[in-house]
This record gives structure tokens, sequence and C-alpha cells, in this order.
């Protein structure tokens, strides 16, 4: 039963165009002032610079370990 609620869930959020998951670290909203609804996820001036940080060490350090 809950997986059918978890599903629909999704599938009507899909629907309406909104997101599944919570928003990435790293990035940010960018919405309608009128309405509020999110236009589009944008990379987030101080965060999208350390998210990429990260991103490249965890990558060279897997490509080390090979």
């Amino acid at each position: 039963m809950t997986s059918k609620r978890v599903r629909r869930a999704a599938e009507s959020r899909a629907a309406a165009g909104r997101p599944h998951a919570g928003l990435p670290y790293g990035y940010r909203r960018v919405c309608d002032t009128q309405t509020g609804v999110t236009l589009r996820w944008e990379p987030h001036p101080d965060q999208a610079p350390i998210a990429a940080e990260i991103f490249k060490r965890l990558l060279s350090a897997y490509m080390t370990s090979r």
C-alpha cells in the first residue's frame, strides 16, 4: 500500500513538473515572482564551486586507486 502511495505521489509531482526530490547541494531555485513556481535550477554562486571541488577530489582519488 505504501509503495503504491509513494509511486502515485511521484507520478503526480512529475505530471505537475515538480522535482522528485529535494534540491541538490550546489544549486538554487529560480522561481516565478508572482506564482512562486520553480522555473529552473541554477548553480548557487557560493556552493557550486565547493561541490565542484568535492567532485574533482573524489574523481581524482578514484582514478588514482585504480
